[in-house]
């Protein structure tokens, strides 16, 4: 079995978990996984690596209390089915939805909507959003979207809000769950 990096497998931990944990506890299921080195590289602290990892990697995780670790984003995964003529409408939504607007040309007629766009700002690609049609249903679009969200936006039930705005335009949400 391949090691992962210990910030790897606090991630895993912390996505599993949804919710905030200290580090302590953090370390101990990082320990029980399996899955790192964390024992074998000789230090006698493991909680003090883990919590070097976790302030190490700013980008992923944020501290919200004294030795109190939370993941800054999280990776999110969506499918969809609608009407052809609506593909358009929903994928500006979903860009708008994911912090940032579908570059290129999402106006463009549902037949040629094959196209990825990329969401986010100017320096960073968040993501990618597609609409196709559906090789199964005839008059449907199949939408995909990957992007990064923050975990405060996902944990106000950002799902559910996709799910009813998608069943406003007739269409039905296939998956959406976060992607480790």
């Amino acid at each position: 079995m391949k090691l992962e990096p210990v910030w790897e497998v606090a991630r895993g931990v912390l996505l599993k978990a949804g919710r905030p944990l200290h580090y302590r506890y953090i370390t101990r299921l990082v320990l029980e996984s399996g899955r790192t080195n964390l024992t074998r590289r000789g230090g006698c602290t493991p909680e003090n690596s883990v919590g070097t990892e976790l302030r190490k990697f700013n980008s992923i995780f944020r501290r919200v209390g004294y030795g109190i670790y939370d993941l800054l984003e999280i990776r999110v995964r969506l499918e969809a089915c609608l009407p052809s003529e609506r593909a358009a409408e929903a994928c500006a939504w979903l860009a708008n939805c994911f912090g940032g607007l579908a570059r290129g040309e999402r106006d463009r007629a549902p037949e040629d909507l094959t196209r990825w766009h990329w969401l986010g700002r100017d320096d960073a690609d968040l993501g990618w959003l597609s609409a196709s049609p559906d090789p199964q249903e005839r008059g449907r679009c199949r939408v995909m979207l990957r992007a990064a969200v923050g975990v405060d936006a996902w944990r106000r039930d950002l799902a559910s809000k996709i799910d009813g705005y998608l069943a406003s335009l007739a269409g039905r949400l296939i998956g959406i769950g976060p992607v480790a």
